[in-house]
């Protein structure tokens, strides 16, 4: 590669004759050469990845988040561990906005058009009352909280109850919630029965490319 030599044009010759060495920069014909150089590292791009295809993914702001519907009949209790087969960390996924209770009854219904009901991860949570002296008296059990159960869920807006829902069990246990997947509605569903799939979920992991 050729190297052309300049100089530098302040150079001063002193009275005695000797001459100060100019100082030079070498160029090539691609870049000047410095004593110094900064590396830029190419630009990526973040991406939020599902465990695979089969999953869909959702934008939660300051993180991603997949689901994924399972058209499979099992306890209500059994189906966190049905996730985690599809992915180690898949939890049964709460609802954090309409659009993702629209969307997963969607998924849902090209799986099989005439599922009914898939399980969410919302935990009903009834408090009853009676007087223990005068078991004549009928026991009031009333609503004591509702609680998404995947850890990552916060939102209201996917609280979209069917007409009379939460309807209250007389019973102090903890229930659990459906989307009545015709519908785009929730309903109170006994823990221990079985619904017609569920919907899993599990955060979206972040890679640079």
């Amino acid at each position: 590669m050729p190297t052309e030599y300049v100089d530098d044009p302040e150079i001063d010759e002193e009275d005695d004759g000797s001459t100060t060495t100019p100082s030079v920069t070498v160029s090539t014909n691609q870049s000047s050469i410095t004593s110094s150089s900064t590396t830029t590292k190419a630009s990526l791009t973040l991406k939020r990845v599902c465990p695979d295809s089969s999953w869909t993914l959702f934008d939660r702001g300051t993180y991603g988040w997949c689901v994924l519907v399972l058209a499979t009949k099992l306890t209500m209790l059994d189906y966190s561990a049905e996730c985690q087969k599809y992915s180690s960390n898949a939890v049964v996924s709460g609802l954090q906005n309409q659009n993702e209770l629209t969307t997963i009854s969607e998924l849902a219904k090209k799986i099989d058009p005439s599922i009914v009901e898939i399980s969410v991860g919302l935990r009903v949570d009834v408090f009853c009352s009676s007087v223990p002296w005068q078991p004549e008296l009928p026991i009031y059990c009333e609503l004591d909280r509702l609680l998404w159960t995947d850890d990552h869920t916060t939102g209201t807006d996917g609280l979209i109850w069917a007409a009379g829902q939460p309807l209250i069990p007389q019973i102090e246990s903890p229930q659990r919630a459906v989307l009545l997947v015709q519908e785009d509605e929730l309903e109170v569903f006994d823990i221990t029965g079985t619904p017609d799939g569920t919907v899993c979920g599990v955060e979206a992991k972040e890679e640079y490319v």
